[in-house]
């Protein structure tokens, strides 16, 4: 009871820090480049999980690297979309829409497993749909290009969660979390070496040094 307790508590400080995000995130691109700022914000997180998971880095094999690179494609899709959808519309509006994975997820399952949710689980998804559009929704609600950007990023996220969960059942993910992350650089660093307004070394404002 004491760890379904603690999960719960973790659960809820970090969907606080989702919310946060999104108004973070937006601030922090600013006029760069979508796939610069998340090849330098994935590298970091492959950086900072190898320290944490440095038992796991250090016996991952094949299996768990292929592992990696299956939920990274889900992963990467739904962050890059939603990235790119923040620099055209507001972060608010971004996080609702967003929110929209509760609904897709299950949706989804239906349609693929054709697994059946219970229905408290339908009444919870709607009440957390229907508060984040209360806190969420400020204005009129318009739907533009960077609305359907994070749709379907939606979609993608939906897809990462429940391909998660299938893979979880069947073996330890905690081998395959670096290697995820680093796919998702790769594939951050791939796109934005296309981009030809990608700025590799934007300007850093630190404690007030430039």
């Amino acid at each position: 009871m004491e760890k379904q307790r603690l999960l719960l508590i973790l659960l809820i400080i970090g969907t606080a820090f989702w919310g946060i995000s999104y108004s973070i995130t937006k601030m922090a691109i600013g006029d760069y480049s979508p796939a610069t700022f998340l090849f330098y914000r994935f590298l970091l997180a492959v950086l900072v999980l190898t320290l944490i998971f440095w038992k796991y880095v250090r016996e991952t094999n094949l299996e768990a690297i292929k592992t990696g690179a299956i939920l990274a494609i889900p992963m990467f899709l739904g962050i890059h979309l939603q990235t790119i959808g923040l620099k055209h519309t507001n972060a608010s509006q971004c996080s609702f829409i967003a929110g929209l994975t509760v609904i897709i997820i299950p949706l989804l399952k239906l349609a693929i497993y054709k697994t059946n949710t219970s229905l408290k689980i339908w009444v919870a998804t709607f009440t957390a749909l229907t508060g984040l559009f209360i806190i969420a929704i400020k204005e009129k609600f318009e739907i533009n290009i960077g609305d359907l950007y994070t749709i379907a990023g939606a979609f993608a996220f939906a897809v990462y969660l429940i391909t998660v969960e299938k893979h979880s059942a069947l073996k330890n993910l905690l081998y395959s979390i670096v290697p995820m992350f680093a796919f998702c650089a790769l594939f951050t660093f791939c796109i934005a070496l296309t981009d030809s307004h990608a700025d590799w070394l934007p300007k850093i404002i630190l404690f007030g040094l430039v």
